[in-house]
């Protein structure tokens, strides 16, 4: 009865150490590899530079699309209050695009260029990487970031230009 037992134990410590000779070859391999494709996908940053580089990079889009909100607005009899609610969130964004960037430049040294239509490249000191997005998902972020500065927690009091008429 005692030989039966001791065959799976000693083929299961087997396969322990062949299990972890395998690991300990092959994982710093992969996970040398998964640190350059994550640099290339732009997820080997931390949190907060993550957010930066996302800001420096949706505000701009943000600001021209209220820009260009705001020339269809001029046609509206009520335009004013349309108006003034645009170039309240776009000076808002502006003011946090301006802070967005001496951050980035101060604090974590970080260049970030567009390289594509969708795709950015951002370099710091240590690292690099390349960040690219779908047409649709700017799309969804840009407009994720403009309901915040007209109507969510971002949003300012505003002053209505010339009346209401």
């Amino acid at each position: 009865m005692k030989g039966y037992c001791t065959l799976p134990l000693v083929l299961g410590a087997l396969a322990v150490l062949l299990l972890y000779d395998f690991l300990y070859t092959v994982y710093p391999i992969y996970s040398k590899m998964k640190r350059i494709v994550n640099v290339l996908r732009g997820d080997f940053m931390d949190n907060q530079m993550n957010k930066l580089i996302h800001q420096f990079i949706l505000f701009p889009l943000a600001i021209k699309v209220l820009q260009h909100d705001k020339k269809i607005f001029s046609d509206f009899k009520m335009r004013n209050v349309y108006q003034g609610k645009i170039d309240s969130s776009i000076m808002q964004l502006q003011q946090d695009l301006s802070s967005a960037k001496k951050q980035m430049y101060t604090q974590y040294r970080i260049s970030v260029k567009q390289i594509g239509q969708c795709s950015y490249e951002w370099h710091n000191k240590d690292d690099s990487g390349v960040i690219t997005y779908t047409s649709e998902q700017l799309k969804t972020m840009t407009t994720d970031v403009i309901k915040q500065y007209l109507y969510g927690h971002k949003a300012k009091p505003f002053e209505i230009k010339e009346g209401w008429y």
